[in-house]
């Protein structure tokens, strides 16, 4: 076998173990597959409302369970509404005259549905008649048996009512005397006792009520129904729950994409990834997407794109980094910059790909009724004469807010328009004056808006309608945020390193530790978390009312629960237990902090000494100040050669030509080197080396 040189082998080992390392580290950041019941939360292949077609309640009786994908307690009941909603469809079949259905709104998806029908807990039962909401809720156990008969009544009550009789045989009828919820009438029906079944498992329990029909075989006759098919329902996009990779059959060609992800496609709202087979945070994600297609089946569409195997594509999209993601909903691109788990995936996309633009507000009393809802809210207000392509730009714009807390809305009410009428801007230059704003308010408060945006007078006529979007959509990132935000694994890195480039306070506030003195009381503990929290609310205020104006940078403030992130936190920021209240100013695109005076000797809702803490904040904005990083060295070395190595092959892929002959530049200047270091040597290049020189080595004496 030929030898090795000792610094090739050097660098093989080397090589070696930063693969092993990238191996083990990417191995340890790889989600932990959801579990089993979240999946069945979502209640795949049910009957699915949603705002656009929540008008079929109106014919029929309807039992709709409002329910989250994320609620536990909806996880739990998931396996005991699909077998209530497959056993009791014979309802609705047997009688298109009286049809009881039962159907479902994921109040994730649909979260203004939700709202509109006064929905304020997971999962929530609810009667529908002809439209109309039944008084009260169901508010029984969630077991099989007894919500069986809580159908079984409200169907017999509905058929009563509308007079159309009972069509079981009398054969059914008797095999099922002696179940407690067979009897149809209400007094009856709470007059029996719990059926037996009640002490069982839900699984287990025999369903009380009449079952559904029996097969034609037992010679009983198949009635006949002209109630609407199942089709009529929509199925939604993604009918398979599968994760579709371009180039494939489905999406085989560039201008397939482009007619997919366009406006007016009818193929429905996408979630796509673009990503590099050697990116390691790719590989980390892949399992965790691959979920998201399955959890967002009859939602939203699922894509891949490969920006290795389809260079021009991702060149096309403006894909900068991987991964990138970004949710195409009828023509209009969303990014998302949050957690890379499936959970955070999915509750954002849920979001995203309902969002329907904003929504009109008619009335004082509707813009009062929205600030109790939303802790921040847009409200784009305009006159009659305002143009059209004015409008399409700031909708547009406020559709980045799919998937966040904040709302938007629209409105050309008198009553607002004279309400706000001084932040508002006048276009004189028309024939008939226009006067409009795009305002946000915050901490549910209307009294006058925190910020506004005048896009007549911000955005030219000059401009494109892509440069105006992005104009418009710059100043909503940088308002969406509330006076304080909560750091959740969903949204940390949504926040810290935001769209806008923001700093960001955060306040790492604990129940237990308190200025080095550990609290044995939990109320007493929560009580004193509360009011450290008040103090950093007072800060935040104070900041935005007097000093947010001058400061060059965007300063956004949240808080993290410091005992259950406390490893992330002593690892990231180096923050203990005896640190505790801690203020830090956090810049999330370049991964540094600095260290803002966190003492708060008086317990009164003032964050002491607050000037000190402002001028900090103004130090570390201006660059005047040394920053820290989160990064370990480990992290940062690694960090660095991905960079590197992605820059490399970025720059060769764009630049093949430029590449190649820099390479052989490199390689020419490096063999004339060697070669002129060994003409000068004699032609041994170990022999310029004192130690192997053998005038050197006569010269040394051994011991």
């Amino acid at each position: 076998m030929p030898s090795r040189r000792p610094g090739a082998t050097l660098l093989t080992r080397l090589a070696s173990l930063l693969l092993l390392l990238a191996a083990v580290l990417g191995i340890s950041r790889l989600p932990a597959p959801a579990a089993a019941a979240t999946s069945a939360a979502t209640h795949d292949g049910l009957r699915q409302l949603t705002s656009s077609n929540f008008t079929l309640t109106q014919n029929g009786a309807w039992l709709i369970e409002f329910f989250s994908p994320s609620c536990i307690h909806c996880k739990k009941f998931g396996p005991t509404w699909s077998e209530l909603s497959q056993n009791k469809d014979h309802l609705r079949t047997q009688y298109p005259e009286a049809p009881f259905t039962l159907a479902q709104v994921n109040c994730i998806a649909q979260r203004d549905l939700c709202t509109e029908q006064g929905v304020e807990f997971l999962p929530r039962l609810t009667i529908y008649q002809d439209g109309v909401q039944h008084q009260g809720e169901y508010k029984g156990d969630r077991n099989y048996a007894e919500i069986a008969a809580y159908i079984d009544k409200h169907a017999a009550e509905y058929r009563a009512k509308k007079g159309i009789a009972d069509k079981q045989s009398a054969s059914v009828v008797e095999a099922n005397k002696g179940a407690a919820a067979a009897v149809p009438a209400p007094a009856a029906a709470a007059a029996a006792p719990p059926p037996q079944s009640q002490q069982q498992p839900a699984a287990a329990a025999v369903p009380p009520a009449s079952p559904p029909p029996p097969p034609a075989a037992a010679g009983l006759p198949i009635q006949p129904t002209t109630a609407p098919p199942d089709e009529q329902l929509p199925a939604g996009p993604n009918p398979k729950g599968e994760l579709i990779s371009y180039g494939g059959s489905e999406i085989p060609t560039p201008e397939a994409l482009a007619q997919w992800l366009g406006k007016g496609s009818g193929q429905g709202p996408t979630f796509v990834k673009f990503f590099a087979p050697w990116c390691p945070h790719c590989k980390n994600m892949a399992a965790a997407f691959k979920q998201v297609a399955a959890s967002l089946k009859g939602h939203v569409n699922v894509l891949e794109v490969d920006c290795v195997a389809h260079g021009a594509i991702c060149t096309k999209y403006k894909v900068n980094g991987y991964p990138t993601l970004r949710m195409y909903n009828d023509g209009n691109p969303i990014e998302y910059n949050g957690g890379r788990n499936h959970d955070a995936m999915l509750q954002w996309a849920s979001k995203a790909g309902a969002a329907v633009g904003m929504r009109n507000l008619d009335s004082v009393a509707a813009l009062t009724k929205a600030a109790k809802a939303d802790e921040v809210f847009f409200l784009y207000l305009h006159s009659p004469a305002t143009t059209k392509r004015e409008i399409d730009i700031v909708d547009r714009a406020t559709r980045v807010l799919a998937g966040s807390p904040a709302s938007a809305y629209v409105s050309s009410d008198t009553g607002l328009l004279e309400r706000y009428a001084e932040f508002l801007a006048t276009d004189s230059s028309r024939t008939v004056p226009a006067s409009s704003a795009l305002l946000v308010f915050k901490d549910h408060s209307t009294i006058q808006p925190t910020a506004a945006y005048h896009p007549s007078s911000s955005v030219s006529s000059s401009m494109s309608v892509e440069d105006a979007v992005e104009d418009v959509t710059k100043w909503v990132h940088t308002e969406r945020w509330p006076l304080m935000t909560e750091l959740t694994g969903a949204n940390f890195d949504e926040v810290l390193d935001n769209e806008s480039g923001a700093y960001v306070v955060v306040a790492a506030l604990s129940d237990v530790h308190h200025h080095g003195r550990q609290s044995t009381d939990v109320v007493e503990g929560t009580k004193e978390r509360d009011r450290e929290l008040m103090a950093v609310r007072s800060l935040s205020l104070g900041w935005r009312e007097n000093l947010a104006a001058k400061s060059p940078a965007k300063v956004i403030w949240a808080w993290i629960d410091a005992d259950r992130w406390a490893t992330q936190l002593r690892k990231l920021y180096g923050i203990k237990p005896l640190d505790l209240p801690h203020l830090l100013l956090v810049n999330g695109a370049r991964e540094e902090y600095y260290e803002l005076p966190s003492q708060r000797p008086d317990g009164f809702g003032t964050w002491t000494p607050r000037e000190r803490v402002y001028e900090t904040i103004a130090g570390a904005v201006r660059g005047e100040l040394p920053a820290k990083s989160s990064r370990s060295m480990l992290d940062r070395g690694i960090r660095g050669a991905a960079a590197g190595t992605g820059a490399v092959i970025d720059t060769s892929k764009q630049h093949p030509l430029s590449s190649f002959a820099f390479v052989a530049f490199f390689m020419a200047v490096l063999f004339w080197g060697l070669r002129r270091a060994s003409a000068e040597s004699g032609g041994a290049l170990g022999s310029s080396l004192p130690l192997y020189n053998g005038k050197a080595a006569a010269g040394v004496k051994a011991d």
